[in-house]
């Protein structure tokens, strides 16, 4: 190509581009809610839920944060 320093310039661009778009995302902590507890979804009916999507549940707590803290594949 007769000018290889103008695609390398685009390329680095793009790059910056890409990492500056993806960097809230490995910012982003998890979205907890701030509702009452008793608003909740219930715990036994959530981890049935997931059950019978196909998920195999290791470990189920409530966070100090207020979010469900699920373990397993």
């Amino acid at each position: 190509t007769p000018f290889p320093h103008t695609r390398l310039f685009i390329m680095r661009k793009i790059v910056l581009l890409g990492l500056a778009l993806a960097s809230p995302l490995a910012l982003a902590g998890p979205q907890c809610t701030e509702a009452d507890k008793a608003q909740w979804q219930d715990q036994a009916k959530f981890q049935e839920q997931l059950k019978a999507q196909g998920y195999e549940i290791k470990k189920f707590k409530v966070t100090s944060g207020n979010c469900y803290e699920i373990y397993g594949h």
